[in-house]
């Protein structure tokens, strides 16, 4: 068995599958250097893993969704070949949102509900208006309309 150092260059790394079968093998790899362009970025990845004679897929998990695929690139130190390199998103796999974005949702959720019960309250608010402008047309301009006149209308409407 053979230790290699993988390298992979990415402008955006993608997430791949969260299993592995027999010929597969999961690489843990960190962040070893980032280039920040005015359009992406160029972010390295490296791990270690020793594999055996014979075909191995390599799967390196945990990676972020957004890449361009003609921009992978993987390269190691070894006696191998890379026969190819597959982009593929695992859409079974859910990724775990940190306390910060949690906290984002549920502020998010919050304040759509308080929007929610503002415009509640402007449409009564306005029905009410509509009520009373509509009340002072009835009554007329100088008496309007007396409150046990409402009731007997609305008693003989019903």
């Amino acid at each position: 068995m053979k230790k290699i150092s993988i390298i992979l260059i990415f402008l955006c790394l993608t997430s791949q599958y969260n299993f592995a079968s027999e010929g597969e093998k999961i690489v843990k790899s960190a962040i070893t250097e980032v280039t920040v362009f005015l359009s992406g970025a160029q972010i390295t990845r490296s791990g270690n893993l020793s594999i055996p004679a014979g075909t191995t897929i390599m799967i390196f998990d945990g990676l972020p969704q957004n890449i361009d695929q003609q921009s992978i690139q993987a390269t190691g130190k070894g006696n191998f070949t890379i026969l190819s390199v597959l982009h593929q998103v695992n859409y079974l796999k859910t990724e775990e949102k940190s306390k910060e974005i949690i906290a984002m949702e549920d502020s998010v959720e919050r304040m759509q509900n308080q929007l929610t019960s503002q415009y509640n309250m402007l449409e009564v608010y306005s029905s009410e208006e509509k009520m009373l402008l509509s009340n002072a047309e009835i009554g007329g301009q100088d008496a309007g309309v007396k409150i046990a006149d409402t009731i007997r209308r609305e008693i003989s409407c019903s």
